[in-house]
C-alpha cells in the first residue's frame, strides 16, 4: 500500500475495492483480519457460518494539495455468507478464496487470514 500511496498525485482521486471474510457478526476485527509475519494461528479452523460475512470495502483516496496528506475514505458492506450461498454465487466466492493462493500475490492467502477460515468457508459455500 505504501507504494500505492506514494504514486497518488494531488488532484487525482483513485477508487478501489477490497474484500475479505469476517468470521463474526462485527463490522471489523483489527486483531483477526490479517496474519502478520511471526503470528501464531490455527490453520483451517471451524467457522460459525451463521455469523460470518463477506466484507467489502469501497475506497476512495485523494492527496490533499497543501499538506500532501492522503484522504482515505471507505464504505463497508457486510453480506452474510448464507445470503451469498442462497443466491447461488457461493461456488464463485469459494473459487476466489482459493484463488488467493494461486494469483500473482500468493501471500494474500495468509495475509487476509484465509489460512484460518478459507477451507471451512469454501466448503460451506459449495455445500
Amino acid at each position: 500500500m505504501e507504494r500505492f500511496f506514494r504514486k497518488l498525485e494531488v488532484g487525482k482521486s483513485v477508487k478501489r475495492m477490497n474484500w475479505n471474510i469476517q468470521t463474526g457478526d462485527y463490522l471489523i476485527n483489527v486483531a483477526g483480519n490479517h496474519i502478520k509475519e511471526g503470528d501464531e494461528f490455527v490453520a483451517d479452523e471451524d467457522v460459525d457460518h451463521s455469523t460470518a460475512n463477506l466484507r467489502i470495502e469501497l475506497q476512495s483516496l485523494t492527496r490533499l494539495p497543501e499538506t500532501k496528506f492522503v484522504l482515505f475514505c471507505f464504505k463497508t458492506y457486510l453480506y452474510p455468507l448464507a445470503d451469498i450461498k442462497a443466491e447461488g454465487t457461493g461456488p464463485e466466492l469459494a473459487d476466489a478464496i482459493e484463488g488467493l493462493q494461486k494469483g500473482n500475490a500468493p501471500g494474500m492467502f495468509k495475509y487476509k487470514s484465509a489460512a484460518r477460515w478459507g477451507k471451512s468457508v469454501a466448503e460451506y459455500l459449495r455445500s
